[in-house]
């Protein structure tokens, strides 16, 4: 006669543990990947919110520095920038010579963020072969025209250049623009606007910017502080944000 083998399968204990196993694994392996993807994200982040900041300032800068420019007809007859005893469309007025001048954490200015800081700047155009200044659509200012342009952050967090043709957007999420103004008698001290005396002494700008940029799958909200020149501002958000400066020169002083 033959012996029956007495084989039994997986109990209810044992599928249980299988079960309870395999879970822990696929937990792991989620978090893991989570983790990589967060990583990738903040990876991606920083390398977008560090162009960003190198395209913001140095667009800045390249503008700025147009500020008080005189074709060589103007040199030659010492021709100055004209007065403006009245606002201007722009809202602002101008003495002789005067090519440059701030509004600091201004609340009134037409579209600019409360707090934030207005710079407006003003040349001359120039006629070939020095056709080389523009407007802020980029556009070439003719010769003999006086152009005035205003950079600000809107309301809504974007740098904008407006000039009498209108608003041109440079950059979007950039959460506060502070300026300070050294004067050429006192290269080694900054100002703030309010503590300017005399614009068409002013010599170099020292540019702040604090740039944000989105995280997708980011960390929970929490304060952060950041300085941005003499100001320190508190945000709240899951924004990845960083602080940026530079000093422009201003070689074309009005004042001959």
């Amino acid at each position: 006669m033959a012996k029956i083998s007495n084989q039994q399968g997986f109990g209810l204990v044992e599928l249980m543990i299988a079960l309870m196993l395999s879970l822990v694994v696929v937990a792991g392996l989620y978090a893991a990947f989570i983790g990589d993807q967060k990583s990738y994200e903040l990876t991606r982040a920083s390398h977008l919110l560090v162009n960003k900041n190198r395209m913001s300032i140095q667009t800045m800068r390249l503008y700025i520095q147009q500020a008080g420019f005189r074709d060589y007809n103007q040199l030659y007859q010492n021709t100055l920038l004209p007065v403006v005893p009245v606002a201007d469309t722009l809202g602002f007025t101008w003495d002789e010579a005067q090519m440059l001048q701030g509004l600091e954490n201004q609340t009134t200015y037409p579209g600019a963020k409360a707090d934030t800081d207005v710079v407006a700047l003003r040349f001359y155009g120039a006629a070939a072969p020095n056709a080389s200044l523009y407007a802020c659509d980029g556009s070439e200012v003719a010769a003999d025209t006086v152009l005035t342009m205003v950079f600000f952050i809107s309301a809504s967090d974007q740098l904008v250049c407006r000039d009498p043709s209108g608003d041109t957007v440079f950059d979007q999420d950039i959460d506060n623009l502070q300026l300070l103004y050294a004067s050429a008698d006192n290269n080694f001290r900054y100002f703030k606007a309010s503590q300017v005396t005399d614009w068409t002494q002013i010599n170099r700008v020292k540019i702040g910017l604090l740039v944000a940029q989105d995280v997708a799958m980011g960390s929970l909200s929490r304060d952060h502080k950041y300085s941005v020149l003499d100001e320190d501002i508190t945000v709240n958000d899951k924004k990845l944000r960083q602080a940026v400066s530079e000093t422009v020169m201003l070689l074309n002083r009005g004042v001959s």
